[in-house]
């Protein structure tokens, strides 16, 4: 019994080695190849969008040389300012270097916020900015004929307390009392910036001054009428003609202290003017492109006309820009570029002994071309 036990598993154990040696291994997959690596394609390239100028801090150039009296316009501008803070003192005047860098401050925040929400510019938009930073812009004072002369005889335009405080006739028309109650219109000589003929309102003689009178001289995108009638009444959810019809009747125009704050936030000062006026104009622009036939054509035209006709190419194709400039107490003629008035009075005025020293820069102008050219 034991035997065949013994037997059988020699045979059994036999038997296991045969098939163990005829029985081909398992198939084991060949390694999987990774795909050939596709050829690299560069991303396209995206030029970043154009930018304005990286903001500079203050550099003090604004001149604050009216600011030895007490209640100088661009002390009360600055003092306005100051209040809202609730700064102490709020009595102490003011240095003159402060006012000169409150201007500053004032100016850069204004275009700053310009170009933080024009941004992006096209690339003909960083162009045409770039263009209208470097051209001399229009800084025009008008005045009536009756008051040239006694302009000539003081060598300076008068603001209205100005003249008084001399006992001279003023160079500046009658204004609305809002003016004065705002930024003390009645302490400023007003002009005219990137208008080229400046206001007609103003008087039908044009004087237009030279590039360095910006150092003197601050400016807001309105007159304070407009800003009263416009921006203001939206505020107070008002009728703006109500504003236009008290001036008219000679009423007075009540104006407190959160109007002569909110309009001092707008305050541009002369090195910024260029940059201010290039933003209105692109502005503009926006505004028409989409019914202008040929952009490109227009884009153009800006880009190449010739410096002493930008402006009135600009104007003429409805994107013109002008912002209300004042100069506290008088403008020296030595600021004067040219003096233009109606031919049929260039005689008239030529024959004045005042104007004498001033024939070289006085010169006649059709009258059509006094109010439009």
């Amino acid at each position: 019994m034991l035997k065949n036990l013994i037997r059988i598993f020699s045979l059994l154990a036999a038997a296991a080695v045969l098939v163990s040696c005829t029985t081909p291994p398992p198939t084991v997959p060949p390694p999987v190849q990774a795909p050939p690596p596709k050829p690299s394609v560069p991303a396209p390239v995206v030029p970043p969008a154009p930018q304005p100028p990286a903001y500079k801090p203050p550099v003090t150039s604004f001149t604050a040389a009216e600011t030895e009296d007490a209640d100088s316009p661009a002390e009360r501008i600055v003092m306005a300012r100051r209040s809202v803070l609730g700064l102490s003192p709020v009595k102490q005047r003011l240095t003159r270097e402060q006012i000169n860098e409150c201007m500053d401050i004032m100016s850069d925040t204004m275009m700053m916020e310009y170009e933080l929400f024009m941004r992006p510019f096209s690339p003909f938009e960083t162009k045409l900015i770039a263009r209208m930073q470097k051209l001399d812009i229009p800084i025009v004072a008008r005045t009536r004929l009756d008051l040239l002369r006694g302009t000539l005889r003081n060598q300076a335009l008068l603001s209205m307390r100005e003249a008084q405080r001399r006992n001279q006739s003023p160079s500046v028309a009658a204004m609305p009392g809002v003016e004065d109650k705002l930024f003390g219109g009645f302490d400023c000589v007003p002009a005219s910036v990137g208008m080229p003929d400046g206001n007609p309102a103003c008087g039908d003689v044009i004087i237009r001054l030279k590039q360095p009178v910006k150092a003197m001289g601050w400016a807001t995108p309105w007159n304070g009428l407009d800003f009263m009638a416009g921006t203001r009444q939206m505020v107070k959810k008002q009728n703006p003609a109500d504003i236009y019809a008290q001036a008219g009747k000679g009423q007075e125009i009540k104006v407190g202290f959160d109007d002569l704050n909110h309009l001092s936030q707008y305050v541009i000062i002369g090195k910024d003017w260029n940059r201010a006026l290039a933003c209105q104009a692109v502005l503009n622009l926006r505004k028409i492109s989409a019914s202008t036939p040929s952009p490109e054509t227009l884009e153009k035209a800006l880009l190449e006309a010739a410096p002493n006709v930008f402006w009135q190419k600009l104007a003429a194709e409805r994107a013109g820009c002008s912002l209300e400039a004042k100069f506290p107490g008088s403008v020296s003629a030595d600021y004067f570029e040219s003096i233009e008035v109606n031919e049929k009075d260039l005689p008239i005025v030529l024959a004045w002994p005042e104007s004498a020293p001033y024939k070289s820069i006085i010169r006649g102008i059709p009258a059509a071309g006094a109010e439009k050219r």
